[in-house]
């Protein structure tokens, strides 16, 4: 059972689009993943956040402990309302592995069922230029992000927000 959160009668909450794509085994009884994943991408004109791969520990349904497995998403989410920009709900997942071990050699976008958290490690964010109310997109930076799921909205919202030195 992996676990994006909960409303508040404790029924699980499923994203809008769900597509189970998954790859065929290597040797290890993984997913195929020889190269690790192209950075998560914030979109300004879409505005869309996608991870390519994202970590969801697999836990028992009883005492909610993780059994060391993990399921591998690639995941888009979408910006819950055009005035914020902290507020993002899960438009679409894509299963890419199941019920395999934690990629120790990536640096994936990982959740954590305990906090909560969706943390991501490299995020391109795109800076803009805006002449008029014309929107350009400039130079790409890197960021380091968490989300904090919300049950009771539905919504991931930013927790921390930080650049990182390129």
């Amino acid at each position: 059972m992996a676990c994006w959160g909960s409303d508040s009668s404790g029924q699980a909450t499923p994203p809008e689009d769900l597509i189970l794509k998954i790859p065929p085994k290597d040797d290890n009884g993984g997913g195929d993943n020889t190269e690790c994943p192209k950075n998560a991408v914030f979109s300004i004109n879409e505005e869309t956040l996608t991870l390519p791969m994202v970590e969801v520990p697999l836990i028992m349904p009883i005492g909610l402990q993780p059994t060391g497995k993990v399921q591998v998403y690639e995941a888009i989410f979408k910006l819950a309302n055009g005035n914020s920009q902290d507020n993002f709900m899960i438009r679409k997942l894509t299963l890419l592995a199941d019920k395999v071990e934690s990629n120790k050699t990536c640096n994936l976008a990982k959740y954590s069922v305990v906090k909560a958290t969706l943390h991501i490690p490299f995020l391109e964010v795109p800076t803009v230029t805006m002449i008029g109310d014309q929107v350009f997109e400039s130079d790409v930076e890197i960021y380091e992000m968490v989300l904090k799921w919300f049950s009771n909205s539905g919504t991931f919202v930013v927790q921390q927000f930080n650049q990182l030195e390129q």
